[in-house]
């Protein structure tokens, strides 16, 4: 609430929210952040925390994790590195491409991943997968109406970047009617980062 709307959406803005992602081979749809008048500080407290209004995709979330993994720099997203033949043969490399080189400075990007790694390495006991990956992560829980006016069954989400020294892979995950993001999102998260990490 001290924040007030604008900063909060300032800083959302700057990952990409509220304005459309040109991606390389996929299509992304718009994520967004609301404009609140200051008396509304309640919903003001909740989008800070991604809750109220606040819609986002799972590749908007995954840009989140891997700009922090990647020092504030906003990378273009894409499909691919590269095209190949049926031999194997290279027709065609998709170049990597910084769309915004400061969204966050290195040192908020260094303590954010520095949080990150704590929560992994502090529930290893939930999310056994992780060991030895030296990942961050971070959980989510997205709470939404029904059309009859009740409370639906959560979503849990679930993002990661690794390994947090030099970081090759970022993950978002959200699995519908999850309950929270430590549950199932949390367990898929942890099972790609160890493929793409330890080829396990």
């Amino acid at each position: 609430m001290e924040l007030g709307n604008a900063k909060l959406k300032e800083v959302a803005e700057r990952f990409g929210f509220n304005s459309r992602i040109n991606g390389v081979g996929l299509s992304i749809s718009q994520s967004s952040f609301p404009t609140l008048s200051e008396e509304e500080l309640g919903n003001i407290a909740q989008s800070g925390i991604g809750q109220g209004s606040v819609l986002s995709t799972p590749i908007q979330m995954a840009i989140v994790a891997a700009t922090v993994g990647n020092d504030g720099v906003l990378m273009q997203p894409k499909l691919v590195n590269k095209v190949v033949d049926k031999d194997g043969n290279t027709i065609k490399n998709i170049d990597n491409k910084a769309l915004k080189e400061d969204v966050i400075s290195t040192d908020v990007a260094n303590t954010i991943k520095e949080y990150m790694g704590y929560l992994v390495s502090n529930n290893l006991y939930r999310w056994p997968a992780f060991e030895g990956t030296n990942a961050g992560g971070k959980t989510g829980t997205a709470d939404y109406m029904l059309e009859d006016g009740s409370e639906g069954i959560p979503h849990g989400w679930f993002i990661s970047v690794a390994p947090l020294d030099n970081p090759q892979i970022a993950v978002a995950v959200i699995v519908e009617e999850g309950e929270n993001g430590a549950g199932s999102a949390a367990y898929i998260a942890s099972e790609v980062v160890r493929t793409a990490v330890l080829g396990e």
